[in-house]
């Protein structure tokens, strides 16, 4: 299989828009935006590279940059980031290690987005939160799917939650007001029922 050189190949364009953006939803919903990873493995930079196991490209740090500067400049009406993705940067698994390239390819640059409130991850089958910076970083895993357990001594990270080495199963509810956001993480009870297991606000 030939491949092309770099005489034959287009020059990288880092303008782009949120219309164009083929890894990144930029969804916005004022007060609150919304940055969604969702990289799509054959549509790599250059052709013949499948983005898979993490293996991202020049293509999706270009639109999250774009994505970074137009949330600072472009929408004033937006007053709070929530950053989604798969794998955590901060975990205390017992199964799974936090992320150093999440951490360092998109929980840093959403740290210099001054609206940056809240980030949000799964893969572990727990519930985690941590506060970086003064900003929560939650691990929500509960969904359904056999638990997996954190440790609760030796942290990697200190969390700000503290609970037993297996969480109920659960779901994020979060109730967005004029000036703060309440977020409830309801937990499946013995008998059934929902009930919230930890609450923490979001202001901006």
């Amino acid at each position: 299989m030939e491949h092309p050189t770099a005489a034959t190949l287009a020059p990288v364009r880092f303008e782009t828009h949120p219309s164009r953006y083929i890894h990144w939803r930029l969804e916005i919903e004022p007060p609150l935006a919304r940055l969604v990873m969702d990289v799509e493995e054959e549509r790599a930079q250059r052709p013949g590279y499948p983005l898979k196991l993490n293996s991202y490209d020049l293509g999706v740090d270009i639109e999250l940059a774009d994505a970074v500067q137009r949330l600072r400049f472009e929408h004033p009406e937006v007053r709070a980031v929530v950053v989604v993705c798969h794998h955590p940067p901060y975990t205390n698994s017992g199964t799974h290690g936090p992320s150093e390239e999440v951490r360092r390819r998109f929980a840093g640059p959403a740290k210099e987005c001054a609206k940056f409130r809240f980030f949000v991850a799964g893969h572990i089958h727990n519930y985690e939160r941590f506060l970086i910076d003064g900003v929560p970083f939650v691990v929500s895993g509960g969904g359904g799917a056999p638990q997996t357990a954190v440790r609760t001594e030796n942290y990697r990270t200190d969390p700000v939650y503290v609970g037993p080495s297996l969480r109920p199963f659960h779901y994020l509810m979060v109730a967005v007001g004029e000036k703060k956001a309440t977020v409830d993480v309801m937990m499946l009870q013995s008998d059934e029922t929902w009930k919230s297991g930890d609450r923490f606000e979001l202001d901006y």
